[in-house]
């Protein structure tokens, strides 16, 4: 049998702890890994007792160094983009519902993928995870970090902030590590990218976002 047709053959459980024994490490340790105090968790999902969110997953599959593809993690649907950033917020189904008002049982019905939802909904949902549509429609996960990797060569902004979001993102930056090159804090970026930042940007800080991103953000669209 191929290695292929032997994972496909397990079970989700199944797939985790066999990843887990390969790399040599006890429920325990990936237990206190993920944050989680009883060990118990982490045999309750082995033996298919438990489904972990996506975000959680995710992070297990990160840890026990297995491929995102094994798991269907590759490729996700608009429904698990959106729980999976809504988990990576932390925020609950019934408390994101509220922050965007809609139902929490509509937005359980999207992240489900019972229902597609329309354009103005998708936008609703976009603005309440602090990202565009654009942005929401082409998330796909590189890995269990909620970094972000883009599949277009998408070249027109509308605004300088969008432009720095755009570029730290397939770069594979956190706003914190951005900010860590260039010395300012993750908060500051933040502003930037929704373009709120009370000082502005000067000219020596666009260079240095510049170097950071290996692109001149200063140049027209």
């Amino acid at each position: 049998m191929e290695f292929l047709d032997f994972i496909n053959s397990l079970s989700m459980g199944e797939k985790i702890k066999y990843f887990r024994n390969k790399l040599g490490i006890t429920q325990k340790e990936l237990a206190n890994r993920l944050g989680y105090y009883n060990k118990d968790v982490i045999s309750l999902i082995e033996t298919d007792k438990r489904n972990p969110g996506i975000k959680s997953l995710a992070d297990i599959v990160e840890l026990i160094n297995a491929d995102l593809s094994y798991f269907g993690l590759d490729k996700l649907t608009l429904g698990e983009k959106i729980k999976y950033l809504r988990e990576s917020m932390g925020y609950t189904q019934i408390k994101f519902a509220e922050k965007i008002g809609i139902t929490n049982s509509d937005l359980s019905t999207i992240e489900n993928n019972c229902v597609a939802p329309n354009q103005e909904k998708i936008k609703v949902i976009a603005h309440g995870l602090g990202i565009s549509v654009y942005e929401l429609k082409n998330f796909n996960l590189k890995s269990a970090t909620a970094k972000f990797n883009f599949e277009s060569d998408k070249k027109d902004f509308s605004t300088l902030g969008e432009k720095i979001r755009y570029y730290r993102k397939i770069s594979n930056l956190t706003q914190k590590e951005l900010g860590e090159k260039i010395g300012v804090s993750a908060s500051y970026i933040s502003a930037l990218e929704l373009n709120k930042a009370k000082k502005g940007v000067n000219k020596y800080l666009l260079y240095q976002i510049s170097i950071a991103l290996n692109q001149d953000i200063t140049k027209q669209n």
